[in-house]
């Protein structure tokens, strides 16, 4: 494997730059601590929302994110 060339840098550092810019800063909808999407992953039940979970208290919430950029923080019961 060789050394990787400038465009394999610049395409992993656009990457890794959406990456960040989809982790948001949200209060939990549980218990209200504020903690960070970096942990969402696909709801395998809905297509349309992330599981995520609380960094503080571990409980998890379900988040969805609108193409206006709106966001909806729901407790996930269950």
């Amino acid at each position: 494997m060789g050394k990787p060339d400038k465009s394999d840098k610049e395409i992993l550092e656009a990457y890794i730059k959406v990456l960040a810019d989809s982790i948001k800063d949200v209060k939990c909808p549980c218990c209200g601590e504020e903690t960070s999407t970096g942990s969402a992953i696909n709801d395998p039940d809905d297509e349309y929302r992330d599981i995520v979970t609380c960094e503080v208290n571990g409980c998890e919430f379900y988040m969805t994110e609108y193409t206006d950029g709106k966001i909806v923080l729901e407790p996930s019961f269950g």
